[in-house]
């Protein structure tokens, strides 16, 4: 089974990935994922930082 293909709809699950893995780690194209993934993982950390700020724990 090919990995990169839906085994329901034969279609390719992830088309935007296929080809990063065998870039090096500066190219233009690993970057940019890599900035994208901190963007999102810097709005979610500073998300869940004002909801424990807000809801403290009970005891």
């Amino acid at each position: 089974m090919n990995p990169t293909l839906c085994p329901r709809s034969g279609v390719k699950a992830l088309p935007g990935l296929i080809g990063l893995a065998d870039k090096p780690p500066d190219h233009p194209a690993r970057r940019k994922t890599d900035s994208i993934h901190r963007q999102r993982r810097r709005r979610a950390d500073r998300a869940q930082q004002r909801w424990d700020d807000e809801n403290p724990p009970p005891f």
